[in-house]
């Protein structure tokens, strides 16, 4: 299962299942970007546990749940890996996969 912040992005601004947290969050004086992260963990924690039975069926060969590294530090490789590390601990689960966005390379023609 693949998550990324445009998913996030959409459900949360489309959909009403969020709101309460949200509110409750914002109440209790979180900023807006740790809003976001308390949401997206607990989801994709909840997917990797409903996942986790295939992951151990398979000995880790399926049912992994993926969750993306900020696209905003795809140019920053040392801000990735370090933002990736932190996800993966925050994460903690085994079935869990880390993307790390790339950046739009341009490619030009060789010379012949």
């Amino acid at each position: 299962m693949t998550s990324n912040p445009a998913i996030f992005s959409k459900a949360i601004s489309e959909g009403a299942e969020y709101e309460t947290t949200i509110r409750r969050l914002a109440e209790d004086g979180l900023a807006a970007g740790k809003i976001y992260e308390r949401l997206v963990l607990a989801d994709v924690q909840a997917a990797a546990d409903l996942f986790r039975p295939v992951f151990d069926r398979t000995h880790g060969a399926d049912g992994f749940v993926s969750l993306e590294v900020s696209p905003h530090l795809a140019d920053d490789t040392e801000g990735s890996l370090t933002e990736a590390r932190r996800l993966w601990r925050e994460f903690d689960r085994p079935n869990a996969m880390i993307k790390v966005p790339g950046t739009k390379a341009v490619c030009r023609p060789s010379a012949r």
